[in-house]
């Protein structure tokens, strides 16, 4: 979470700081971070396996997640076999906030299917981590920390980027999305610590009240920490303080060196003249980059992410 405690630096500079630049982070927080997973992995194993019990929360140790994760991707990856297997994972990997070219496929790709193959490729990949670290943030909170008892996943899709990928899926396989949607909602059950949910709010959230200059980066590509997390911060810190940067490259925190060295010099010059002067917009900070003549291929790029897809209503003991 080092992208998150640089954003927590730059609200909580007491003086100790002139700017920072904040890269790949979790701007949602871990609540957030832990909500929006839960709900992904809730939706694959309730549409693929309803009578299997799969454990999401409460792990002893992280091999107790990567068990879990182990066979979520093997059922994914069964499922994916079958038009409606390929439309239940789209619905799982959607509300994972999945990205949308993986590294398998030439170019971005625009039809539903390459979107779905796509999120269902970062899934594979990401499962045997985020599950397995479940653990470690509820061993640090003192209990489980998310929650999905109350929440309404027809609610949750219709406010996701990749809803028309969803359905477009599910109407190429006949079937009809409302009886899955409703399905997990009737079923939804797991509820969290009261004390946890305190404890994660008091480590690791976000106001958006900055204290000095923040720049972010992102890839557009981020398996580990969804692009989106950026349109969730933005929606905070609604100052101009803050200034985000974009990378049009897949993989988590898969920043070149002179990307993160123009990131930080725009940083400086804020810190220093009080002024952003243009040097944090995408052509500026590329023009940077290339610069250096470095020999790295820096990628920034003019991009507004879609909204996180994760609830907030809170359901606890």
């Amino acid at each position: 979470m080092g992208g998150l405690v640089s954003a927590q630096e730059a609200e909580n500079a007491r003086g100790g700081l002139d700017a920072v630049v904040s890269t790949c982070g979790l701007l949602g927080g871990g609540i957030d971070l832990n909500n929006y997973q839960l709900d992904g992995e809730y939706a694959l194993a309730r549409l693929l396996a309803p009578g299997e019990d799969i454990p999401l929360v409460g792990y002893a140790s992280p091999a107790d997640g990567a068990a879990a994760a182990t066979r979520l991707v093997s059922l994914a990856t069964t499922a994916r076999g079958t038009a409606a297997g390929r439309a239940r994972v789209a619905l799982g990997t959607a509300l994972l906030n999945m990205p949308t070219w993986s590294a398998t496929q030439a170019t971005p790709p625009t039809d539903a299917e390459g979107i779905a193959r796509a999120q269902f490729e970062w899934f594979t990949a990401a499962a045997p981590f985020i599950m397995p670290a479940r653990h470690f943030i509820e061993l640090s909170a003192g209990g489980n920390a998310s929650w999905n008892a109350g929440v309404d996943y027809a609610a949750l899709l219709a406010r996701s980027p990749y809803r028309e990928t969803v359905l477009d899926l599910y109407r190429a396989a006949g079937l009809d999305p409302r009886a899955d949607l409703a399905d997990l909602t009737r079923h939804a059950s797991i509820r969290a610590d009261r004390a946890a949910v305190a404890d994660l709010t008091r480590s690791s959230t976000l106001t958006g009240r900055l204290d000095v200059p923040m720049l972010t980066m992102h890839t557009l590509y981020d398996q580990l920490a969804p692009v989106e997390f950026e349109n969730r911060y933005a929606q905070q810190a609604r100052t101009g303080l803050l200034r985000q940067s974009y990378v049009a490259r897949r993989g988590h925190c898969a920043f070149t060196p002179s990307e993160q060295i123009a990131a930080i010099q725009a940083a400086e010059h804020r810190a220093v003249t009080g002024r952003w002067d243009g040097t944090a917009t995408p052509q500026n900070l590329q023009r940077a980059a290339v610069a250096l003549n470095l020999g790295d291929s820096p990628a920034f790029i003019a991009f507004r992410p879609g909204p996180l897809v994760s609830h907030r209503r809170l359901w606890i003991e």
